[in-house]
């Protein structure tokens, strides 16, 4: 009986025991769940705070590509055992980006956190990692341009080369593209130039526009500068392109500015008065822009109480810089005159006396005609090179500015206008009290047959008569070659091309001429024959509208027929392609700007991929202010997925 007790006993014990184990097995659950959810926690909050250090660092990288700071890569670099432990401080060796990382940590606990005690392997500043982020947001960039190109369908390629602080040949290549009625010329990229025949410089164009992914059979122009390189109808770049990307329709229209830049470079130098004027300008600025002569030129302006103007040197190629420092002088011929009188009066240096009287001694009142003549034609130049220079200038406008150039530059030539630019040029002399004219004349031994006669006549009138009639001769003189050379250089070679262009402008004379447009559109492959049935039905809708609602310009056209697409497709497509044709090659020009900015001297060593970011960033400064950093960090993650830190 007592062994059955005992027994009886030991079975109640069971369920206790299972009891406790069952609490014990809760109790290590909930342990283990609420040890898990914090470890989940902090690991959440770990990635949290890997993702915005990335972030931000992304962010500095695009901030400094869009104000075009410098930013090392190379050389005496920073290192990571420069940092000081537990400090903010980067040492002295760190570059602009670790100095702006290092502000932006004062401000912010996370940064500053992973700064000061982060491990040394994985604070992700070194010049690989930004590479990297630089190279993933202009990606992101060039997707963009990509996916607005092929919504355009149409595009045109621009290219231009120039050397970089490295002496290295660097090729800048853009598109042109019309999309939502507007016109659009984006940069691409920037390449070295390994070959600079025109094999060389087709590969490397082709190159740049595999990037974004363009479909060079809906290329339909090349706009480059007039080199024979490029331009070359047999082997150039514009026939080696058609070649070898099969795209027929890319035709190659020379830039309108570079053009225009010839013509007053040839006559400035082919007219012998101006050239003179210009030479001595030329030495002008380089006696005013010595130390001692300078000083003494800024205290004479401040005397007057004028703005301070510089009197630039004048390129010999840049016909831009001419139009300025013309104005310059024109407008400073004052002080520059009183200044020479200054040196020649009390200077003790012999030799800065002597260049002083030269130059006051050649400031006569023929040099001042001739610097109002030239000065009035060039500043007319310059307007319409201005004008051509704007991304939004379509062929048709181009051909107006050129006609506009060509009616005001003939218009200089009467003896009114140059009756005028007398009368100023002496107003000027006069308040400078510069001498008359006085040049030497060989005496004239009078024929044998008058040497009885008595001869009545004014010898001072004649004298002065004959002066005007020799400034009249040289402006004609002057804007004869002008006109010649801007016919020259004006000249289309492909006639049916710009007729086609100005047939399709609402401001011409040969809007909508069946004819020219026909031609036209052979060139692009259009459907002839729809488009003389749509010619003709527009017309007739243009009749029942009232003038002031029909379309003024090329643009304009292009946002009526949009919402008429589907009824003048043919119509449409031609007006397309008449915006989308290159005028200049000037967006080329202000991408090499950018490139002196960023690879200056200091930063001359810049490897090529590093400056093909920065400079797809810095120019494209709207496009980064839409990126989306988020996404930057995502495609870092896919790029480099056994990253140190937990993105």
């Amino acid at each position: 009986m007592e062994r059955n007790r005992i027994t009886t006993n030991c079975f109640n014990i069971k369920p206790a025991f299972s009891m406790l184990n069952l609490l014990q097995l809760t109790l290590t659950t909930w342990i283990s769940n609420l040890v898990n959810s914090n470890l989940l926690l902090n690991f959440a909050k770990q990635i949290k705070d890997n993702r915005h250090y990335l972030r931000t660092i992304a962010e500095i990288l695009l901030v400094t590509a869009q104000q075009k700071i410098a930013q090392r890569e190379t050389g005496r670099s920073f290192r990571v055992k420069d940092i000081i432990r537990k400090s903010l401080t980067f040492g002295q060796s760190c570059g602009n980006f670790l100095a702006i990382l290092s502000v932006v940590a004062r401000h912010d606990s996370v940064i500053a956190e992973r700064i000061r005690y982060g491990p040394a392997n994985a604070k992700y500043i070194h010049h690989t990692i930004q590479n990297a982020l630089l190279d993933i947001m202009k990606d992101m960039t060039l997707e963009q341009i990509q996916e607005e190109v092929r919504k355009a369908v149409y595009f045109t390629v621009l290219a231009d080369e120039s050397k970089d602080t490295s002496k290295k040949e660097q090729v800048v290549v853009a598109v042109r593209y019309c999309l939502n009625n507007g016109i659009h010329e984006e940069f691409v990229g920037i390449a070295e130039a390994q070959s600079l025949d025109a094999d060389g410089l087709t590969d490397t164009i082709i190159s740049q526009l595999r990037r974004i992914d363009a479909n060079m059979k809906n290329c339909v122009g090349q706009g480059y500068d007039g080199a024979s390189v490029v331009a070359g109808r047999l082997n150039g770049v514009q026939k080696k392109l058609r070649e070898k990307t099969g795209s027929e329709m890319a035709y190659y229209v020379h830039c309108y500015c570079h053009r225009l830049n010839l013509v007053i470079v040839d006559v400035v130098n082919s007219i012998t008065c101006v050239a003179n004027m210009i030479a001595l300008i030329k030495k002008i600025h380089s006696f005013l822009g010595t130390s001692t002569v300078h000083v003494r030129w800024e205290k004479a302006q401040e005397i007057r109480g004028l703005k301070r103007m510089e009197i630039g040197n004048i390129s010999d190629t840049r016909w831009a810089c001419q139009a300025k420092q013309l104005s310059a002088m024109a407008k400073r011929m004052e002080v520059v005159h009183e200044v020479l009188e200054e040196i020649i009066d009390n200077d003790t240096d012999a030799d800065r006396v002597v260049d002083a009287n030269g130059f006051k001694l050649q400031m006569d009142r023929r040099f001042v005609r001739y610097l109002l003549v030239t000065k009035h034609i060039l500043k007319k130049a310059k307007f319409a090179s201005d004008m051509l220079q704007k991304p939004t200038n379509d062929l048709s406008n181009a051909i107006d500015l050129i006609t506009t150039l060509k009616e005001e530059v003939d218009a200089c030539r009467s003896r009114e206008k140059c009756q005028q630019f007398w009368d100023e040029a002496e107003d000027v002399a006069d308040r400078l009290n510069l001498p008359d004219d006085v040049r030497p004349v060989r005496n004239r031994r009078p024929p044998a047959a008058l040497r009885d006669f008595y001869v009545e006549a004014n010898i001072e009138e004649n004298l002065g008569q004959a002066g005007f009639d020799e400034f009249v001769r040289d402006v004609y003189e002057m804007v004869d070659k002008v006109n010649a050379e801007l016919k020259r250089r004006f000249d289309e070679k492909n006639i049916v091309m710009m007729q086609g262009v100005t047939s399709l402008c609402p401001s011409s004379s040969s809007f909508l001429d069946e004819d020219s447009l026909v031609a036209f559109a052979k060139l692009f492959n259009v459907n002839t024959d729809c488009l003389r049935c749509e010619i003709a039905t527009f017309h007739h809708l243009l009749k029942r509208k009232d003038k002031e609602d029909h379309p003024k310009g090329l643009l304009q056209m292009l946002s009526y027929l949009e919402t008429l697409k589907e009824a003048f497709s043919e119509l449409h497509r031609i007006v397309l392609i008449a915006c989308t044709l290159p005028v200049s090659s000037a967006e080329c020009e202000r991408n090499f700007s950018s490139m002196k900015l960023i690879k200056n001297e200091l930063r001359s060593v810049m490897k090529q991929e590093r400056l093909d970011s920065l400079m797809m960033l810095g120019i494209h400064r709207e496009r980064g202010e839409k990126l989306d950093l988020d996404n930057v960090v995502d495609r870092f993650k896919a790029r480099f997925p056994k990253c140190r830190i937990s993105l």
